[in-house]
């Protein structure tokens, strides 16, 4: 068993939110085959929160497995992108002038429809 054997089995994986497999993504990474065929990985999801991480552990294992895989290891992680935004104070909300908020301590009170109605009703004056 190779590495190249490991990707191609992983392959099959895909995420469902992102409509691509587990090996495109680059989730799959830092792969160690030992002689005995023991395969170990890190497994790198878009978020430390995802969803679907203990599926994905089970379907690797799996996968690998029935490849011939005597044991295998994952090591779970994650990671986020930071930002590629840049915002300076001169360029966020360059164009507002006056911020309105409104705000209940509890829900059902109708914070949303309000909103909804102040802010067409300033867009209608001008």
């Amino acid at each position: 068993m190779n590495e190249k054997q490991v990707l191609k089995a992983l392959e099959v994986i895909i995420d469902p939110d992102l409509h691509r497999n587990i090996v495109e993504l680059g989730f799959v990474q830092n792969i160690l085959i030992s002689e005995n065929d023991d395969v170990s990985f890190d497994l790198v999801l878009t978020t430390p929160a995802c969803p679907l991480k203990e599926k994905f552990v089970v379907d690797c294992k799996k996968i690998l497995s029935d490849l011939g895989a005597k044991s295998v290891s994952i090591a779970l992680s994650g990671k986020t992108q930071p930002s590629q935004v840049n915002l300076s104070e001169n360029t966020f909300l360059k164009d507002v002038s006056h911020i309105l908020a409104v705000s209940s301590g509890k829900g059902g009170v109708g914070k949303s429809t309000v909103t909804a109605n102040l802010a067409m009703a300033l867009s209608l004056s001008g």
